[in-house]
């Protein structure tokens, strides 16, 4: 575990290296997983626990469905991706959550956004619960998104595997 000073340069150097990031239409989604699932085995149904790597896994399918929606068969052939920082929260007595910081194509309003996580969530294995979508006018919840409350460490709850941001090579 790391000093509490250490957790604060962490998140310091998070903030300032994301900040200046170019977002068009972003978008603060929470989505809460699923703590343990029924799987068939060899011996009949056993529950599986969720851990980080099946929650990232879970996260990539529904970036790759997001992905699909809205870049078609360019999100496969040629690698369009949304830009996305994803968060996740949680553990020891907390559920497993992710906080997402996504940039949505522009003519996209919270009436389409809204549903689409939703529905696209609940289509994953590990998808649960409320979703919540909002669009974002400020650096507050990026702010929040990178907060040292309910994160054991702070520089493994970013998603490296599905962060995605293409404007931080852009500069």
């Amino acid at each position: 575990m790391t000093s509490f000073a250490t957790q604060k340069i962490i998140q310091s150097a998070w903030r300032k290296w994301l900040l200046p990031l170019n977002w068009t239409n972003p978008y603060a989604v929470t989505l809460n997983l699923k703590q343990v699932v029924d799987t068939v085995t060899d011996r009949g149904i056993a529950p599986r626990f969720l851990d980080q790597q099946s929650a990232s896994h879970n996260l990539r399918h529904l970036l790759n469905r997001l992905n699909k929606h809205f870049h078609g068969n360019a999100a496969r052939r040629f690698g369009r991706k949304l830009q996305v920082l994803p968060v996740l929260e949680g553990g020891q007595n907390q559920r497993l959550h992710y906080h997402l910081l996504i940039d949505l194509p522009p003519s996209v309003d919270l009436d389409e956004a809204y549903p689409l996580f939703v529905e696209q969530w609940h289509q994953t294995p590990w998808g649960y619960g409320q979703t919540h979508v909002q669009q974002c006018y400020d650096d507050g919840w990026l702010d929040y998104i990178t907060k040292l409350r309910s994160k054991p460490n702070i520089a493994d709850s970013i998603d490296l595997q599905n962060l995605h941001m293409p404007s931080l090579t852009a500069h």
